[in-house]
């Protein structure tokens, strides 16, 4: 063993001064020959190891840098060499004799067992011999250099041991296995099952170019071109190819069927170092295959349905074992949870689920081992930091041994959260339609009744009823047509109007405001109003003879907060006959203003005829603040 710690009082230079030389066949100091003394002090200053072996007796002067390789030997200072490594006699002994013939020799990776730092440390040193002449240019002696190559020989250790070990996993691998070299795709390796499987020792290929003499075909018998190879691609463009079906025709003739993957190699810095193929045969799959043609067609058909279905669906799909604890989630439980998978093995996965639902979750796992059979169950999920909740539909279902045991769960969670905002939505327009059909259906019964009252006739009766249902109509088609709550005042007036082929853009009719969106609740009352004056103006009133004028207007105003619109409806230039205006007093339309739009919608309402004309105004509140939302 040999101490690197070791330390010495004197150094070299000073032990090599003080030594008894003269009691060894140097002789004293004084005495040695020149070559010697230069090479003395030319060893003293390097700071490899070397030692000098002078004379026939190898006798024995070294450096410092060599004193560690000797570590607990007996003083080697003017001893012979032979003596000092007597153990590497055998080796050394001959390649001491070549030197005293002249020639040079060498040692690699030399091992010594070094103490550094007070342990034991095995070292490795390369060893070179050189023949020493004097000045008479006869061999003297023989200069021993070392050179420690203990990181070397570890690393080329290592390096084997990985190869070997790379090596023997590959040699007993059921695939053929082949390796190539970045970038130019020249073939490295290839383990003996590629070329059981190929039936022909491997082509040597430089690059990919080179692949075209493997000969193989696509599945559909079409040549690979070179770069369509796997390999090729795998090395020309990093592609992962997974599976591809090879035809190949066999060193023995036979014609049959490959599996091929590949893809790059990366290193611990994730840069790609290698290209890796894997084959196999799958002729006899091929063979059943043919055999049960349909058969096997839909069963490729499942498993590509499968794998699509797996990979591709938009449920969270997962497993689990003993009531809840999960043990793999898909990729789509990440994306939507934010939850790596591996953090939602256990009952990692309850921190995706609402607070609020988390105990209804485990209740459900708990009844369902305890009961041994599936179950259904809506809960919000999200991510941990509760940003984005949505509602899921959670169903799983035990996976059973031949003993009818839970072997394991299999789950999957569909998104219903559209589905419950639309069911809301869908229950919010039912009863909207519902409470629509009965204030329509009120309203008719309202318009019935009034027309009775105010009809001497059946004809008569049957005209008014039919006018008012079919403004009724209209302003049910306006509803319908959009938004509600985005029906005018203005749209109201307009739509009358039109219905009598009023001409609105000529002299006789001015009609004006501001766009003023109305209560739906207000929109059918007010519009059977409009629709009993505008009728009356075309019967009796300022429509009624080509001198007449109209004047329809509205406007906003403010009563102490409350915003209401005011709606001035003038007829003027046609003087009514008695009979008119009376009946004018008495009518419908009158009853309607005067009665129905201040209870049903807080109006307030004046209604003037004389012989001016028709002065009718309705003062009708936007908001009701008393909450009276009564139809008709």
């Amino acid at each position: 063993m040999h101490d690197t710690g070791a330390t010495d009082a004197q150094d070299m230079a000073a032990r090599i001064a003080a030594h008894p030389w003269a009691t060894t066949p140097l002789g004293p100091r004084a005495d040695w020959p020149q070559a010697l003394k230069t090479l003395v002090e030319t060893i003293l200053v390097v700071p490899f190891p070397q030692i000098l072996a002078w004379g026939p007796e190898l006798t024995c002067v070294y450096n410092d840098a060599y004193r560690p390789l000797l570590g607990r030997k007996r003083e080697a200072l003017g001893r012979p060499f032979l003596d000092v490594w007597a153990e590497a006699a055998d080796v050394v002994a001959p390649a001491l004799d070549q030197v005293w013939q002249g020639h040079s020799t060498a040692a690699s990776d030399f091992p010594f067992v070094l103490l550094r730092n007070g342990e034991p440390e095995e070292a490795f040193f390369d060893f070179s011999f050189s023949p020493v002449r004097d000045e008479t240019g006869a061999v003297a002696g023989v200069l021993n250099v070392a050179v420690e190559t203990t990181r070397r020989v570890a690393s080329d250790r290592d390096r084997r041991e990985s190869d070997m070990r790379l090596g023997a996993v590959l040699e007993q691998m059921p695939l053929g296995v082949a390796l190539a070299a970045l970038p130019s795709g020249a073939l490295l390796y290839h383990n003996p099952k590629a070329v059981d499987l190929l039936g022909h020792p491997m082509l040597a290929a430089a690059d990919t170019a080179g692949y075209a003499c493997y000969g193989a075909l696509h599945d559909d018998g079409t040549a690979y071109g070179p770069e369509e190879y796997p390999m090729a691609r795998a090395v020309l463009g990093g592609e992962t190819v997974d599976r591809e079906i090879m035809r190949y025709r066999r060193g023995d003739g036979r014609e049959t069927w490959f599996e091929v993957s590949a893809g790059r190699v990366h290193d611990s810095n994730g840069d790609p170092v290698l290209a890796v193929s894997t084959f196999h045969d799958i002729a006899a799959r091929r063979a059943a295959e043919a055999a049960l043609l349909d058969r096997g067609h839909r069963l490729r058909e499942s498993e590509r349905r499968l794998r699509s279905l797996i990979e591709g669906i938009p449920q969270l799909v997962w497993r689990a074992v003993d009531a809840g604890n999960w043990t793999w989630a898909s990729p789509q439980w990440t994306e939507a949870t934010g939850l790596d998978e591996a953090d939602s093995h256990g009952h990692g996965w309850l921190q995706a689920v609402h607070p609020d639902d988390r105990e209804t979750a485990l209740a459900a796992w708990r009844s369902a081992g305890e009961a041994g059979h599936g179950f259904t169950l809506e809960a919000r999920i999200g991510p941990p930091d509760g940003r984005a909740w949505r509602w899921y539909r959670t169903r799983a279902t035990p996976v059973l041994d031949e003993a009818g045991g839970i072997v394991e769960w299999l789950g999957t969670c569909t998104d219903i959260d559209d589905l419950r905002r639309m069911q809301d939505q869908q229950g919010v327009m039912v009863a909207e339609l519902q409470h629509r059909t009965r204030n329509l259906l009120a309203i008719v019964q309202s318009i019935a009744t009034q027309t009775v009252g105010l009809s001497d006739s059946l004809e008569s009766f049957e005209s008014h009823f039919a006018d008012r249902l079919a403004a009724l109509s209209r302003v049910q088609g306006l509803l319908s047509a959009g938004d509600p709550e985005t029906v005018t005042i203005g749209a109201l007036v307009r739509l009358e109007l039109d219905a009598l082929a009023a001409d609105l853009d000529g002299d006789r009719i001015a009609c004006g405001g501001p766009e003023v969106p109305l209560r739906k609740r207000a929109v059918q009352t007010l519009s059977l109003a409009l629709h009993e004056l505008a009728t009356n103006a075309r019967k009796h009133g300022a429509l009624s003879g080509p001198a007449g004028r109209l004047d329809v207007h509205w406007r906003i105003r403010d009563d102490d907060g409350e915003h209401r619109v005011v709606l001035d409806w003038t007829e003027s230039g046609a003087p009514l006959p008695a009979a008119t205006a009376t009946s004018r007093h008495r009518g419908y339309g009158r009853r309607l203003i005067e009665r129905a739009l201040p209870y049903s919608l807080g109006a307030r309402t004046e209604f003037v005829l004389d012989d001016r004309g028709l002065r009718c105004r309705i003062d009708l509140p936007l908001t009701l603040k008393d909450n009276r939302e009564v139809a008709g």
